[in-house]
């Protein structure tokens, strides 16, 4: 098991991996596409920063964070938007490391 940074050429696992979310929610009609990842976790204005999981190489899952400032506690914190993980991969650990791994994320 790894985590590690989304890159670029992560985003067609990342937009699976959203749409597969999305169903779960009940989200028939999802908008997420590769550009919007692009754009959003890897462009010039990058709003969100996106995670891995990974097992022997193969994308297994991931998580979105954003950051965010709570005004009432006068605080910075990181928003986490998405958490994911393969059907296939779940009970390995691999939610749990991505949890971990967000506390440490820099935007």
């Amino acid at each position: 098991m790894r985590v590690r940074r989304a890159r670029r050429g992560d985003a067609p696992a990342i937009v699976d991996m959203s749409r597969a979310l999305a169903d779960w929610l009940g989200n028939k009609k999802p908008a997420i596409d590769e550009a919007a990842v692009l754009k959003n976790c890897f462009g010039r204005e990058r709003w969100a920063n996106c995670l891995i999981a990974t097992v022997d190489g193969a994308v297994v899952g991931y998580a979105i964070v954003c950051p965010t400032f709570e005004g009432h506690i006068g605080r910075r914190q990181i928003y986490m938007s998405d958490l994911f993980v393969q059907p296939e991969a779940r009970k390995t650990g691999a939610g749990r490391a991505l949890l971990a791994a967000v506390g440490p994320v820099v935007f």
